[in-house]
């Protein structure tokens, strides 16, 4: 699942890829956060999964087996 999600995180992280104008500055700060906060979930997510279910999805999902 994470690496599926992958590019996201990264194309986030380097921001758009044009610029149409100078006025832009507010937009992108407001994009940069969001994309920060997109991150930081994903980040949460992966840590949580890793914790609490890597290796107990595979053959059988309900009991953790």
């Amino acid at each position: 699942m994470f690496l599926a999600i992958l590019p996201f995180v990264v194309a986030c992280k380097n921001g758009p890829a044009t610029k149409t104008s100078d006025h832009e500055t507010v937009a992108d700060s407001t994009y940069l956060r969001l994309a920060e906060e997109v991150r930081q979930e994903t980040l949460r997510s992966w840590k949580a999964y890793k914790q609490y279910a890597w290796g107990h999805d595979v053959l059988m999902r309900n009991s953790k087996a």
